[in-house]
């Protein structure tokens, strides 16, 4: 299946980002620059907040975690410290799955793919058309096992492969994610969010996107409405609902980070 995916690519990308671009109307797919001006995301070891399009930033808490519970996958994403040095790392995501879509990994007519998007000045959704580079660390350890052959998809042959080629006994593709961290690469804080995209194998046309907003970001959804505008990226923040609820900013940070501690 991993040649299928590779010489229908092109074909697949253009499907998704038609899809993702239905609500929001046609754009070019570019990427921004990595000026700290434009920097989307907060970084954590700066306590910047980020901004989106003005240049500005906002002081405010960060919170570094974002729960997933979205048309049956579950989980959350935090932001990446390298395990050695306790150095915060920008382009790296850490994604723990506890619920896995079926295309992850035990159904074998789909397979998953994510990709990275922003929202740029215009307010025009830029999609990064390179699948996300996908490391994969055995909880408990900290050296992601395929480091210098990070994948582009997940599947059940892919976590076949891996099985096979690093010998992980006792491991299958209903446990691999109890047992495993997926790790995103190029993650820069000029992105806003991800898409995970699940595929159908046989045609490979996207059937079904999830949106979900990467950290480190305000946890406060109206500190966070300030410096993102987008309605769509609002729409994400955890937080959002709760924008009326005259909650302290430490609030706000303890009820986005409560699905966290997984």
């Amino acid at each position: 299946m991993k040649s299928n995916i590779q010489l229908t690519m092109k074909f697949s990308l253009i499907l998704l980002v038609g899809l993702m671009l239905s609500a929001c109307g046609a754009s070019k797919t570019t990427q921004r620059s990595g000026s700290v001006d434009l920097s989307s995301r907060g970084n954590p070891s700066t306590g910047d907040t980020g901004s989106s399009g003005g240049g500005t930033s906002l002081t405010g808490i960060l919170t570094e975690c974002n729960g997933i519970n979205e048309e049956g996958l579950e989980g959350n994403l935090t932001t990446y410290y390298d395990p050695m040095s306790g150095q915060f790392l920008e382009t790296y995501i850490r994604m723990t799955i506890t619920k896995a879509l079926a295309a992850m990994g035990t159904d074998s007519s789909s397979y998953v793919q994510i990709f990275r998007w922003y929202i740029d000045e215009t307010n025009t959704r830029r999609v990064n058309e390179t699948p996300t580079k996908l490391y994969f660390i055995q909880r408990g350890k900290g050296q992601a096992i395929n480091r210098d052959t990070p994948a582009t998809y997940l599947s059940g042959s892919m976590i076949s492969g891996l099985i096979s080629k690093y010998n992980l006994s006792g491991i299958t593709a209903s446990n691999f994610y109890d047992n495993f961290i997926v790790v995103l690469g190029d993650i820069g804080l000029t992105y806003d969010a991800i898409t995970v995209a699940v595929y159908d194998s046989a045609t490979n046309k996207a059937k079904k996107t999830i949106d979900i907003l990467v950290p480190a970001f305000s946890a406060d959804p109206n500190e966070y409405a300030i410096t993102h505008p987008s309605g769509l990226l609002q729409n994400l923040h955890p937080n959002w609902s709760e924008r009326e609820g005259g909650f302290t900013t430490h609030q706000y940070k303890s009820m986005a980070e409560q699905p966290c501690y997984l």
